[in-house]
């Protein structure tokens, strides 16, 4: 833009008017002149005119504070600069921090009168500055804003100021001054706590620190719950006496009856770790932060080392501006990676959840919209007419309008602070007499609000919905709450564990960012415990947490710590040393970019004024260490979670986690697909021993290894996870499929298999079951109505070639093997056929382990009824028996786990070519080990088959058009699905009806969207581009907007199907629409705003876009379904075509401005 344009738009025109031409709403053209006051200007002129906090709040993220232009930020005129002392300008002097400042002070000298006049002065400033360095806010510049302090921070400094008065007799009352406190500061604070008490002073303090408790020369201990369960005192005494009471939660932590246990095993990260680069703001030193996925990471360190300002100031910005598309000051850093694999970032601070009185927990957790609907459903409100608005307190109809359902009055008073006083009329119900007087179960909605949530959760535990939302708040330790308690009146860590719960009771996709800064804050020992197993939970279904904290109890807990010091101010923001709990003994890594001094044993030496403080994370670790249940940690809980790997490189002493190249899940799928077919081959073998040298039923075989093998499977998934045992046998939809699979897939696959290698070979056998290949590229292709490309039908010639050489040995005219054989492999090739094709969708929802074991079960359990494998007369010899359990463990337990696994990663038909390895595997075992004969066919045979698992596995060069879309969003998709199309046919990509968490993502595609038009030319005619986000957020509340989401839970792209009728189809067309546009009821659906992530194009995600937009108007029952297109929008005109939906003409639209559009109609029948 030209400068002279952008001060015009900036800074305004002055006097010069500009003239507006417009169209009335009834056709007029029309102008007028204005004077443009400049976006500066107007953004100022609305900050001082905005009559609510909202609107200022919004406004105020269009300012930023910054240096004065003339001073440069010092405040003061150049001849008062001029002024210096030990050639130090008072300025210099403020810009140091207080150690340093003490230090300047001290190092001054004078002589004669110079000593007179200054020595007082030098000695009092050096006196209060010692106070500070004494509560340790040493790091502290002198000319940092109070605004900037934290509460901690600020309370300190406010003792110090009591220390320097001096005064005898006086009764001081703390709450909480170890807050935001490292181990080494918190020393000092109590030492210095116990210089005004030497000093003939009475200090009272509230605090949770166990070291401040043990120092105490008198405890009381109020409890011994919390909210109603408590307000007692449960015991009373110095230390020593508190340890021996009962009853007491403190008196057990301090005494070491109770303790938060170190963890038995820490997590692996497997999915790589969030990078960011080149952190400096504030005291930073080019800091690099690693967060590896899946963890739960501490950052520690001392007050002021610069953990506020890399996690808090430059990290959470950041990945909101990147990930949630949010506008926010970041600090400076230079890139930040490994993005891709965030889909949500969630700060949960301490901050309150509401500013009125109005908010409260169940409004905040969504709990009260449940509530109001279960009373709207109630006999009496259907009698009355009663809607869920009836009963909300924040409109009109039910609410009592004398407080407007506030349940108290605000008094104003002058020159003093506002007071409340309840309603007289409603008295503090919030509600009117005919409101109060529908009840459900006995209790009206009023009685309702005042119950705790423990109360509340007995109330409603026949409601699966309010129950569920209610239980999380119970398990972060929120039981003692009221509903509607005013959030103004919850301290800062209820409300951040109000926030937990609300994100715990959400849809979760294991792939959420979270950040908390210090959440032990004002918590008892008996509440840090609570709050790290929520932690620990949200860690468990995937997610990764990030906490900066300095309690001990969650740093034990931890995968992974980093260390921020080696002190505060400028004197920190390096890494000291950061720590991979994988260990027994950790390992560390210095990060300190300049070289450092180091002792005789070669660690960092560290000064007087840093010793002992090396990092709070030696200190853990140290005591740790020696514990026999720290291992080496373990991988998530949850199998269905694990979706990538990362490599594990050793350098130095200490493992560091790097970003493999490609998908490592594709990788890690190959691998399995290969083993799952090698074990195949190597269970055939022994089946046909079994059969063939000790006369053991195919039948009785397949019944023994599937129970056994079931036994095992459910007996590891209890293990592992035991709720998603419980909880699979609560979803009907999923028994249902894992059921069929059982029948058609597994048993059916074992019969036939089995069948057919007791007529042949194991090697023939195996070979004529993988003919299944070919049903299962028929299916891809007729359903995705695509072509395989090149490599794959290749590689599909070169397998059928193989084993078409192996079965017939050279004689195409005549097959080498039985009929009965051939029959029963064919049977066995459908059953592979729906083996592979019919369990995609729940294994993506419930894991590889968990279905095996319930399909071994199932089809176990089905073949023992019919077969009654007890009844046959089989006697096994010890090598029969070994033969049975080799087939067990390896052809079984081995090989379907394999297999379901590459199935999961790699896709079903890669993982179904990649298994014709069987014949080979099968082939050499029976050489080996049965000394059957292999022939020059044979190897043919095998050579081919060799020959496709190169094809199958080389890596497909990225396409055009992800090289050009974002780089770290495009190398997700670097290996797409096998066919093109073939991933939404097999369950690949699934849709579902958007949610307001998924606004700001749809909001992000619709701008894909809108820059696709761009690149096609296309004007699209609005400075406010269509939909609105007010439309957006409607149609997402109705129902009408569904997102796409990849088998890695990515939204990738979205639609809307809507039922209303739209105003442009009763416009002229040149042609005529498939149904009539009159008629009634409306026959017709209508296709709105598809939109496709850039790297998510050209892999057959517009098919199923279409293919969801003709269930839903299906399910509407509608006839057809409706579209219309910018006439240069060709790629999706060809689209609606190849799908089946003909061009209807050109639909003629004049928009508000006058100005002429045209779209072209495209419409699809449906019945």
């Amino acid at each position: 833009m030209p400068k002279k344009a952008q001060d015009g738009l900036l800074h305004g025109l002055g006097k010069d008017k500009v003239r507006v031409d417009y169209v009335t709403v009834d056709g007029r053209e029309t102008y007028w002149y204005i004077e443009w006051e400049g976006a500066l200007a107007a953004v100022q002129r609305r900050y001082q005119e905005a009559q609510s906090d909202a609107q200022r709040e919004k406004l105020a993220s269009y300012f930023a504070i910054v240096a004065c232009p003339t001073c440069g930020g010092k405040r003061l005129k150049p001849e008062i600069l001029a002024v210096t002392v030990n050639d130090r300008s008072i300025h210099d002097v403020t810009e140091m921090s207080a150690a340093d400042s003490l230090a300047f002070f001290d190092s001054l000298a004078f002589h004669g009168s110079e000593e007179h006049i200054a020595g007082p002065i030098v000695k009092e400033i050096k006196a209060r500055l010692k106070f500070l360095v004494d509560v340790g806010l040493d790091y502290l510049t002198l000319e940092r804003a109070t605004a900037t302090l934290s509460g901690g921070e600020a309370q300190r400094i406010r003792l110090a100021t009591q220390i320097g008065a001096g005064l005898m007799g006086v009764l001081y009352i703390l709450d909480e001054p170890s807050i935001g406190l490292h181990q080494r500061d918190n020393e000092r604070l109590i030492a210095t706590l116990e210089r005004l008490r030497d000093l003939g002073n009475t200090v009272i303090v509230v605090e949770h620190d166990e070291d401040t408790i043990r120092s105490a020369d008198f405890v009381v201990d109020m409890g011994p719950g919390a909210g109603e369960h408590g307000g007692e005192i449960v015991a009373i005494g110095t230390p020593d006496e508190i340890m021996k009471a009962d009853g007491s939660l403190t008196a057990d932590y301090l005494s070491g009856r109770r303790r938060i246990e170190v963890p038995e095993k820490r997590r692996k990260p497997r999915r790589g770790s969030l990078k960011l680069t080149g952190a400096t703001e504030n005291n930073l030193h080019n800091v690099t932060l690693e967060v590896p996925f899946g963890t739960l990471t501490v950052v520690t360190g001392v007050s002021g080392s610069g953990k506020s300002s890399l996690v808090t100031d430059t990290l959470a910005p950041a990945l909101a501006n990147r990930v949630n598309h949010a506008h926010r000051r970041t600090g400076a850093y230079k890139k930040i990676t490994g993005l891709d694999k965030i889909d949500k970032v969630i700060n949960i601070d301490q901050s309150p959840i509401g500013r009125t009185p109005r908010s409260n927990p169940a409004t905040y957790i969504g709990l009260w919209d449940d509530i109001r609907a279960l009373f709207a459903s109630t006999q009496e409100s259907k009698a009355r007419g009663y809607s869920p608005g009836r009963f909300s307190f924040n409109v009109n109809g039910g609410r009592c309008e004398a407080c407007k359902g506030d349940g108290q009055i605000k008094i104003e008073m002058h020159f003093l602070p506002d007071i409340y006083v309840p309603c007289e009329v409603c008295g503090g119900d919030r509600y009117n007499r005919e409101t109060l007087q529908v009840t459900y179960r006995g209790k009206n909605i009023a009685e309702v609000l005042d119950m705790t949530v423990e109360d509340a959760l007995a109330f409603f535990e026949n409601i699966p919905g309010i129950k569920r939302k209610l239980q999380t708040l119970f398990d972060v330790g929120l039981g003692y709450i009221r509903l509607g308690q005013p959030a103004t009146t919850l301290s800062g860590g209820e409300a951040q564990r109000v926030k937990l719960a609300s994100e715990l009771q959400r849809r979760q996709t294991g792939k959420t960012f979270y950040i908390l800064d210090e959440p032990t804050t004002g918590l008892h020992f008996e509440d840090v415990r609570q709050l790290l197993i929520v932690l620990q939970r949200l860690v468990d279904a995937g997610n990764t947490v990030l906490v900066i904290e300095h309690n001990l109890d969650v740093i034990k807990c931890a995968d992974r710590i980093i260390d921020l010091g080696p002190e505060g101010g400028e004197r920190g923001g390096t890494v000291v040393a950061r720590a991979s709990a994988r260990r027994r003994s950790p390992r560390w890594r210095a990060a300190t970019p300049a070289p450092r001094e180091e002792d005789a044993g070669g660690r960092p030496a560290v000064g007087s004024a840093g010793r002992g403080i090396f990092s709070t994370a030696c200190w853990c670790f140290a005591a740790i260490s020696r514990n026999p249940l720290y291992r080496v940690g373990g991988t998530c809980d949850n199998a269905r979670f694990a979706d990538g790997g990362e490599s594990m490189r050793e350098e130095g002493s200490i493992q560091v986690a790097e970003t493999a190249a490609g998908n490592r899940h594709v990788v890690r799928g190959i691998v399995c697909a290969l083993a799952g077919g090698i074990c195949w081959g190597f269970s055939g073998t022994c089946a046909q021993l079994l059969m063939n040298d000790y006369g053991a039923p195919a039948t009785w075989i397949t019944c023994v290894r599937m129970v056994i093998a079931a036994v095992f499977f459910l007996f590891l998934t209890a293990v592992r996870n035991w709720r998603d045992l419980v909880a699979v046998f609560r979803d009907w939809r999923s028994l249902a499929q894992i059921a069929a699979f059982a029948i058609f897939g597994v048993l059916l696959t074992q019969l036939s298999y089995l069948n057919a290698i007791s007529y042949t070979s194991a090697g023939v056998g195996t070979t004529i079951e993988q003919v299944g290949l070919v049903l299962i590229m028929l299916y891809v292709c007729v359903r995705a109505k695509r072509l395989p490309r090149a490599r794959e039908a290749a590689g599909l010639v070169f397998a059928l070639g193989g084993m078409l050489i192996i079965a017939t040995q050279g004689e195409i005219d005549q097959l080498a093997i039985p009929a009965e054989g051939l029959a029963w492999g064919l049977v066995s090739a459908v059953a592979l056929t729906f083996y592979t094709l019919m369990p995609v969708r729940v294994l993506k929802k419930w894991g590889s382990m968990l279905v095996t074991g319930l399909a071994m079960l199932f089809g176990g359990s089905a073949a023992s009824v019919v077969v009654q494998p007890w009844t046959m007369p089989v006697n096994l010899p010890l090598g029969g028996i070994a033969a049975l359990v080799a087939i067990v463990i390896v052809g079984t337990l081995g090989a379907y786990m394999l297999y379901l696994q590459g199935v999961n990663d790699a896709g079903p038909v890669k993982a179904s070519l990649l298994c014709c390895v069987e014949p080979v595997s099968a082939m050499i075992l029976a050489l080996a080990w049965l000394h059957t004969p292999v022939s020059g066919w044979d190897l043919a045979g095998c050579a081919l088959i060799v020959i496709m698992i190169f094809l199958v596995t080389e890596r497909e060069p990225k396409t055009e058009q992800a090289a050009e879309g974002e780089g770290a969003l495009a190398d997700a998709y670097d290996d797409p699905p096998l066919f093109a199309g073939r991933a939404s046919v097999l369950g690949y990509y699934t849709s579902r009806p958007a949610t307001r968490d998924d606004f700001e993502r749809a909001t992000a595609l619709l701008d894909v969207g809108h820059q696709t038009f761009a690149e096609l030319g296309i004007d699209e005619g609005r400075s406010k581009k269509y939909p609105s986000a007010r439309r957006l957020m409607h149609s997402i509340k109705n129902g009408t907007t569904h997102v796409i989401e990849d088998a890695h839970g990515r939204m990738i792209a979205m639609f809307a199907v809507s039922f209303s009728p739209d105003k442009n189809y009763e416009r002229p067309i040149d042609g005529a629409w498939l149904t009539d546009t009159s008629a009634e009821p409306q026959p017709y659906a209508e296709l709105h705003w598809v939109a496709v992530d850039y790297p998510a194009r050209r892999r057959g995600v517009g098919m199923f876009i279409l293919d969801k937009a003709d269930q839903i108007a299906r399910a509407g029952g509608r006839s057809s379904i409706r579209a219309d297109v910018y006439e240069l929008n060709g790629p999706m005109q060809n689209l609606l075509e190849k799908h089946g939906y003909e061009r209807c003409g050109t639909i003629t639209i004049k928009d508000v401005f006058g100005r002429v559009k045209h779209r072209v109609g495209y419409e699809r029948m449906l019945r």
